[in-house]
């Protein structure tokens, strides 16, 4: 599982994450509880999405901000919960 300090560092050295932690602080801080509380590879898809929806908002076409609004911010940020969510665990077929 990767720590919140981890993801803290990862926003803060990638620049959309960056403005868009710069911006809309409140909203990655619930995404990062969100995810390392309630993010199991087990619900991995569902947290995802979940958050995916949510996380819409305030990147992509329907953000709020005008700075937001660009295809790259909402890639990065799907891009991110993807990273910051654990993976799923392929079961071997034998």
């Amino acid at each position: 599982m990767i720590s919140r300090q981890r993801a803290l560092d990862a926003i803060e050295h990638e620049s959309h994450l960056a403005e868009i932690y710069q911006l809309e602080p409140n909203r990655i801080e619930a995404i990062l509880d969100t995810a390392l509380e309630y993010g199991s590879a087990e619900y991995r898809w569902e947290c995802y999405e979940a958050l995916k929806r949510f996380s819409a908002q305030f990147v992509g076409r329907d953000a709020r901000r005008p700075e937001l609004r660009t295809s790259a911010h909402y890639e990065v940020m799907l891009a991110f919960l993807d990273w910051l969510l654990p993976a799923v665990a392929l079961e071997e077929t034998a």
